[in-house]
């Protein structure tokens, strides 16, 4: 393997799409398990790159010892393959798809916020960074990261929805007074646009608000963010009477190329990919015995040329899309929904393996 430092914009400035192979499974990063906590490491970060900046004017920054990098963890990914004139290049995302599509999906929503701020500099900065500039024969070729078939049309609408009220007419949360459960990355974007929009207000993720009939840890800009994206077909955010301060865009965004270090992993020909993929952990969900036999059973038909989108149609769509209809399942999938075997839970698809 190469290994290579990146800086998340680093991740995305390659003219090339970071593909998520169908042995994966798809995106299960939840808001308050990994999303939120990825949010608070960019706003310390931020927060300690101005800290140690108002230093260095006081005393002198050769003073002061340079600020490290806050280490993001490592990505996986195959060789360069398919670029032409016509089409992108893709990368093979290994290990780590959980987090670049977070952090693309945080990119998106940073996109679609500065969009009407007519702040030419910060528009132009990220525009390299949300879409791969060009022509091409597939649409899809624009997006820079192509997920699994089960998230496929939901990273494309995200990308070209343009702003978070579009998202949230094509992804309502309810449907008269009937609930729906919002997929798992539009709940993503959403979160960071909302608290994008806050922090560009002056608002922090943990800034208190007042609320009857709340705990003291449930009156916080997050709690509120995050009921909003559950309850609200539209997003109903605190400090709208505030406006939208563009310097702290351009903070946060030289905080994403300065602040945060991503090791980059490059496989070569002698690497295999299936035990790289089961051995290294991601940060977060662990692999379920399912994702693993999905792993071992599609990777193999990539190996032998076999048609791959034809065998997960016919063979495994079922386990990703059947949706559950019972009346509390708010949209929700039938395979993924938990069930308790004594004092722990699991989704229903690994139950069936036991």
């Amino acid at each position: 393997m190469r290994p290579d430092k990146k800086a998340v914009t680093d991740l995305f400035a390659e003219r090339v799409q970071y593909l998520i192979p169908l042995f994966q499974r798809g995106y299960v990063w939840t808001l308050n398990e990994q999303v939120q906590p990825l949010w608070e490491d960019l706003i310390d970060r931020l927060e300690a790159i101005v800290e140690h900046q108002a230093d260095a004017d006081c005393v002198g920054a050769a003073k002061l010892k340079p600020l490290r990098r806050h280490f993001l963890g490592t990505v996986v990914i195959g060789s360069l393959k398919g670029s032409t004139s016509e089409s992108v290049g893709s990368r093979d995302v290994i290990d780590g798809q959980q987090r670049i599509t977070t952090l693309q999906l945080l990119m998106l929503a940073f996109r679609d916020l500065v969009k009407p701020l007519d702040d030419e500099a910060l528009s132009y900065d990220l525009q390299p960074l949300t879409r791969n500039i060009g022509k091409y024969k597939r649409p899809s070729d624009a997006l820079k990261v192509l997920p699994t078939n089960v998230g496929r049309d939901v990273m494309q609408a995200l990308a070209e929805a343009g702003s978070a009220t579009a998202v949230c007419e094509r992804f309502p949360a309810k449907v008269g007074k009937q609930r729906l459960e919002r997929p798992a990355m539009v709940r993503a974007y959403l979160f960071f646009y909302a608290v994008l929009t806050c922090h560009l207000r002056g608002l922090r993720y943990d800034d208190p608000l007042p609320e009857a009939g709340a705990s003291a840890d449930d009156r916080t800009v997050a709690y509120a963010v995050i009921r909003s994206i559950d309850q609200d077909n539209q997003l109903r955010l605190p400090g709208d009477h505030l406006q939208l301060d563009a310097s702290r865009g351009h903070a946060l965004l030289s905080t994403l190329r300065e602040g945060f270090q991503i090791m980059s992993l490059e496989l070569e020909d002698e690497d295999d990919p299936q035990i790289i993929f089961e051995t290294l952990n991601a940060r977060g969900a662990p692999l379920l015995p399912s994702d693993l036999i999905r792993n071992f059973i599609f990777l193999q038909a990539t190996r032998n040329s076999e048609p791959v989108d034809e065998l997960y149609r016919l063979g495994w769509q079922h386990f990703d899309e059947t949706p559950d209809d019972s009346e509390k399942a708010k949209g929700a999938k039938f395979w993924k929904q938990l069930e308790r075997q004594g004092r722990l839970k699991s989704s229903l698809l690994p139950l069936t393996e036991n």
